[in-house]
């Protein structure tokens, strides 16, 4: 199992998509389905998560998590199925119009790289006649 941990320095600043606590400090944490098959996808839900409410969040397989530090010297832990690898990675941006998740400040500090990641590009197939569900299916520009 692949970990990681994370120290911002900042508050208010945004990372992008991965899974995680808070050790120290507090995290406006939000998650997005991104499950080609969903009904729900591109739907997100947010928490905050504080070293008062001790919460963890737990995020499933092909959901993305992103997090806002809401103070200074936040402290995030995260785990991963697997070892990190680069090449696997498919990030999305922090402001994709596909989600229209509201932060919880405007004031942001955002690295280069987060701000760089292309739009998610959702295609429609028609409705499975079985089910009669709509299928999307996440690709990346």
């Amino acid at each position: 199992m692949g970990h990681s941990w994370c120290l911002s320095p900042k508050s208010w600043s945004i990372r992008d998509f991965h899974r995680d606590s808070t050790l120290t400090g507090a995290i406006y944490d939000v998650i997005i389905d991104l499950r080609p098959m969903s009904p729900t996808i591109t739907q997100h839900v947010s928490v905050v998560l504080t070293t008062e409410n001790r919460r963890m969040l737990y995020i499933p397989e092909r959901f993305a998590q992103g997090f806002q530090t809401r103070k200074n010297e936040s402290e995030i832990f995260y785990q991963m199925p697997a070892f990190y690898d680069p090449q696997c990675a498919k990030e999305v941006r922090w402001n994709d119009s596909a989600f229209g998740i509201q932060w919880l400040v405007d004031e942001r500090l955002i690295s280069d790289r987060d701000q760089s990641y292309p739009d998610l590009i959702l295609t429609r197939r028609k409705p499975n006649m079985q089910s009669g569900h709509r299928m999307g299916v996440a690709q990346y520009d």
